[in-house]
């Protein structure tokens, strides 16, 4: 592999790992520059399917199914000042309908089952499905939200 006329180092020894991202945070010691340290950064979506702290990646982040927890028990990340509210339940309710709209119209004309085998099976899997994709996106977006430090909009005072 060939270097860099910037560096020394390969160019493959300064791609980053796919799930962690490098972001400098200001820092009094161990810099690399004058009070810079490079602190590891979890991915979102790493995060969001480990169900794990957006700060950290180490602290739950829900404390039943879809509750998210107060505060992480591994870094103190407050989670109460993040409201993903209605977007993750939006998502659910579109991409999961057609889905399971398109799997039971395939399975009626495919294999022409009795009515209670629809009741049984899309009875059953439906709300399992919803609950496993809507706590996917809840933690998603919350891990979006942290990462863009995203907030209400404000208008500017020019």
């Amino acid at each position: 592999m060939g270097t860099s006329k910037w560096s020394r180092e390969p160019a493959s020894a300064r791609l980053p790992n796919p799930l962690k991202l490098h972001k400098l945070v200001t820092g009094p010691s161990l810099g690399h520059g004058p009070g810079m340290t490079t602190e590891p950064e979890v991915s979102p979506v790493a995060a969001a399917l480990a169900g794990r702290c957006p700060q950290c990646g180490k602290g739950r982040l829900f404390k039943n199914v879809l509750e998210l927890r107060p505060v992480c028990e591994s870094c103190g990340f407050d989670t109460a000042a993040i409201n993903s509210g209605d977007g993750p339940a939006v998502f659910v309710i579109l991409i999961l309908g057609a889905l399971m709209l398109g799997s039971a119209l395939y399975v009626e004309f495919t294999f022409l089952p009795p009515w209670w085998v629809h009741v049984v099976l899309w009875g059953l899997l439906t709300p399992l499905f919803a609950l496993g994709f809507l706590r996917f996106l809840k933690a998603l977006l919350v891990g979006q939200i942290y990462k863009h430090k995203a907030e209400e909009g404000r208008f500017s005072k020019d």
